[in-house]
């Protein structure tokens, strides 16, 4: 499955879905959770539940880093906290569980098990439940590429 032109627009540009680290919709970008450099094989990188719209200060920021606690010395950007030295962003509480549940669903489709800590995943999986933006993005991999992500779908069914 390779992502159109137009589906790029729409997950970029779509006031529906979610923009992650930022309240800022102008001048966005897609973000791959887990980094495209940190995938075995070049297909995974097309996974629409792993790509969302981000501002590109933000994608620029956080550059490769892993999400994780963070030590002292990082710096603050639309309440995201970045640490170059240590490569990790500990990104704003609104996004948290968007992060968790491709990141989760990731490690399970690809067996992804060296990206970051997934105790940490599974709490904010379990703490921020989907919004409407994200249970319409899962909808959207859904019709595009035939699966949902089930830490999406699981919530949905018991709400």
């Amino acid at each position: 499955m390779k992502l159109t032109a137009t589906m790029k627009m729409i997950l970029r540009k779509s006031p529906l879905l979610p923009v992650l680290y930022s309240n800022v919709v102008l001048n966005t970008t897609l973000e791959h959770i887990i980094p495209v450099s940190y995938m075995r094989n070049h297909i995974h990188a097309r996974d629409i539940h792993n790509i969302y719209s981000t501002t590109d200060k933000m994608n620029q920021l956080r550059c490769n880093y892993e999400f994780d606690y963070l030590p002292n010395s990082c710096i603050k950007y639309e309440n995201n906290m970045i640490c170059k030295k240590n490569k990790i962003i500990y990104p704003r509480e609104e996004d948290r569980g968007i992060i968790a549940r491709s990141i989760l669903y990731m490690c399970d489709e690809y067996n992804y098990t060296n990206y970051g800590n997934i105790k940490l995943y599974k709490i904010w999986n379990k703490k921020y439940k989907p919004t409407k933006k994200e249970i319409l993005h899962n909808e959207i991999g859904y019709l595009t590429q035939g699966k949902y992500n089930k830490y999406i779908s699981n919530y949905t069914l018991n709400i």
